[in-house]
């Protein structure tokens, strides 16, 4: 048997005995500074194994609602699941602010179908040419961008590569930072 082969065996109950006591989310969640967001209102971002709403999944959303952030990824949970959190984070929200708004209103269009009687006004934050990374040039440490996500979606669900899942939750992270950022630079008139 091939060293790999061997090396393989014999860390698969290992890796299935984990697999099966993870918790079913990893939920990070940090205070804004200096910052709040006004009541009725949140930043949301998806990140996502595609673009097609329809075929592709929502593997975790990130949130800024009043004076914090958070990011909530499935690590055992289904998508539905996923679903619940965000409807939960969403009670009571008027306006949603997105980069790009298009890309999260199709996906949740395509998984509420009562969407249209939560009475939410989607705001979209692009309003210039441009990645969100262009315009808001803080990183965060962020390594990675959304065309990363699949990929780091699939090792993290093939191979329990916690640094796979630890990039996508950074990410989703640092993008709502930015999207939060854009939006106070836009509410306070610094683009013009």
């Amino acid at each position: 048997m091939h060293t790999f082969e061997r090396y393989k065996e014999q860390l698969s109950p290992i890796i299935n005995n984990l697999r099966n006591n993870l918790p079913h989310f990893f939920v990070v969640e940090k205070e804004l500074q200096y910052m709040e967001l006004p009541d009725g209102s949140v930043v949301l971002d998806f990140e996502t194994t595609g673009l097609d709403e329809f075929e592709d999944e929502i593997v975790s959303y990130g949130i800024a609602k009043n004076n914090k952030v958070k990011v909530v990824c499935r690590l055992k949970a289904s998508e539905e699941e996923l679903l619940q959190k965000l409807r939960e984070d969403l009670e009571g929200v008027k306006v949603l602010y997105a980069f790009y708004s298009p890309f999260e209103e199709k996906f949740l269009r395509a998984r509420f179908s009562d969407w249209d009687d939560m009475g939410i006004e989607i705001r979209d934050l692009k309003r210039m040419s441009g990645r969100l990374t262009d315009i808001v040039r803080y990183s965060w440490g962020d390594m990675f961008d959304g065309s990363d996500v699949p990929n780091l979606w699939y090792n993290w669900k093939e191979r329990l590569s916690f640094g796979s899942l630890t990039g996508i939750v950074h990410h989703n992270f640092a993008d709502v930072m930015r999207e939060v950022t854009l939006l106070f630079l836009l509410e306070n008139g610094a683009f013009g």
